[in-house]
């Protein structure tokens, strides 16, 4: 069984095994560990699941959500985590609103029972005096974050239209 002290991939060195010394080479963008083994003139690729090591290395729930993603219609997300449970980053429209990024700011309070965590963020859009804000979580089974919107706009004469209500999945990039 391997074990380590390290808290993420970027602490882990080089580690021993009853076989013989093992090389670890992390790559992050595909989620595969490689595992060199000089010894045996060979190398070995495990293809363990990121979450899963990140787990066993005892890494908090709420990490999972750095980084960045995409929702079902093209919007991106990249998300910032500070240890006092503030959340921030920045959001760039893929319809809608005007292009480019801008400054997202919310909070997110993680579960350790399941690996999951409650998120919730706001984005204003100045350029259509309007703001959006997203209530949902990050679902560890399935690596995605699902969360409902509201986006209230300035619509003097019909408060009707001035709120919007969607639903958005963001998928890890």
């Amino acid at each position: 069984m391997l074990r380590s002290s390290a808290r993420s991939f970027r602490d882990l060195g080089p580690f021993h095994v009853l076989t013989g010394q093992l090389t670890l080479d992390w790559k992050r963008g595909n989620g595969r560990l490689f595992v060199a083994a000089p010894s045996y003139g060979q190398e070995l690729a495990l293809a363990i699941g990121f979450r899963s090591l990140e787990m066993f290395m005892g890494r908090d729930a709420a990490s999972y959500i750095v980084g960045a993603w995409q929702n079902q219609l093209g919007s991106r997300v990249e998300l910032i985590t500070q240890k006092t449970g503030e959340l921030t980053g920045t959001f760039v429209p893929a319809v809608g609103a005007p292009i480019g990024p801008h400054l997202l700011v919310g909070f997110y309070d993680d579960s350790p029972a399941d690996g999951s965590c409650t998120l919730g963020f706001v984005v204003r859009w100045p350029e259509e005096h309007s703001v959006s804000a997203w209530s949902g979580r990050y679902e560890s089974g399935r690596d995605v974050i699902v969360a409902t919107w509201l986006l209230s706009a300035a619509i003097p004469q019909d408060a009707w239209r001035a709120t919007s209500i969607g639903y958005d999945e963001f998928r890890r990039l």
